[in-house]
């Protein structure tokens, strides 16, 4: 599939449709960056605020590092897949 895609002219019709899934960013930095804001917020003297930031942070960056397993696996997927030239047909063999 990759290389049929590669091999299309930028103005094709199939472009768009047969382009690569879209690959979400990390952004591990500013889930790290909540982490510490909670466990400051919790030293600070807001121990339940605290504990909530901190925990809203790990759940955040558990969705993201799912997110972004997810996408990748869907662009290796898509690197794999094979077309019927004919029919326009994909199938992973």
């Amino acid at each position: 599939m990759s290389h049929r895609w590669r091999s299309l002219a930028g103005d094709a019709e199939a472009k768009e449709e047969l382009a690569p899934p879209d690959v979400v960013e990390a952004r591990y930095f500013a889930v790290l960056a909540v982490i510490a804001a909670g466990i400051w917020v919790m030293v600070s003297g807001g121990v339940l605020l605290g504990l909530l930031v901190a925990a809203g942070g790990l759940v955040w960056g558990v969705i993201m590092s799912r997110e972004l397993a997810e996408t990748v696996v869907a662009r290796n997927r898509w690197a794999h897949e094979v077309i019927c030239l004919t029919c326009l047909h994909r199938w992973v063999p």
